[in-house]
């Protein structure tokens, strides 16, 4: 069966990226109800208040308001630190946000965001104009490590098969290699640079190009257990740069594909 019009995930070549429509709900669900109710300058510096009042006086711009990014989420080690990073740049913003209306300058949106900030919200943000919650319907291994999610929480996967067996060596060929997967998480993982969904004992441990070597974590493998066509699919260790690799997203029910999407593509 061709891929032109496919009614299954099965029915697809691989490797494929996969997309479940029910997770991707179910997430973006859990994210409006959280969130209801990189550059730049400090929120304490004069040069901020300086630079609204600038855009202010210009002909021709128009002042939407303030935005923060807390990147530094990313490297908490604890879903308590990246609560706190949430009150901390929401406080922060709102107190500029305030120091500019004694200026007399209005700011009709006053934002922050990334995804685990987003995931795991404090009680501030309430106060918030907006939030920009990142990658939360997709989710990935790295938000998982980072608390924003579990890992039946991500709704990606890219789907490969088995194509080689390789027994003085231990390891399985997969059609699956970085141009499929990336190699964001430079293979640091103890699972390699994914997780193989529903297989803990199988290790993604390296790539090329175009196929990727499947080990054992521990032992040798049991070669009868993955013949030949055996369909894995792959936890990405990071969504967003694993999706860039694919011109068509396969968005599936259970095994029903219920959409196909297509990435915008450019900045």
């Amino acid at each position: 069966m061709t891929t032109n019009s496919p009614s299954s995930i099965s029915s697809l070549d691989t490797p494929a990226l996969l997309v479940d429509i029910r997770k991707v709900e179910r997430n973006a669900t859990t994210m409006a109800q959280r969130c209801h109710q990189m550059a730049g300058v400090s929120h304490d510096s004069a040069d901020g208040v300086q630079l609204v009042q600038y855009l202010v006086s210009t002909p021709g711009v128009k002042f939407a308001g303030l935005y923060a990014h807390c990147g530094d989420s990313y490297n908490a080690d604890s879903p308590e630190e990246v609560k706190a990073i949430g009150h901390r740049t929401a406080q922060n913003i709102l107190a500029f946000a305030a120091k500019l209306k004694k200026e007399g300058i209005e700011c009709p949106t006053v934002s922050i965001g990334s995804t685990p900030t987003c995931s795991q919200p404090a009680d501030t943000m309430a106060q918030l104009t907006e939030v920009h919650p990142g990658n939360y319907i997709f989710y990935d291994v790295q938000q998982s490590l980072l608390g924003s999610c579990q890992l039946e929480d991500i709704a990606v996967q890219v789907m490969t098969r088995v194509i080689g067996h390789y027994p003085v060596n231990n390891h399985l060929l997969v059609d699956c290699g970085w141009t499929a997967l990336s190699l964001h998480s430079l293979g640091q993982l103890p699972t390699g640079f994914g997780i193989i969904d529903g297989h803990p004992e199988l290790k993604l441990s390296s790539m090329t190009q175009e196929v990727g070597k499947v080990h054992a974590v521990e032992g040798t493998l049991d070669f009868d257990k993955y013949p030949i066509g055996t369909v894995l699919k792959i936890l990405p260790y990071h969504a967003c740069a694993t999706a860039c690799m694919h011109p068509k997203y396969y968005v599936h029910s259970g095994e029903a594909i219920v959409a196909v999407w297509k990435p915008c593509r450019g900045w």
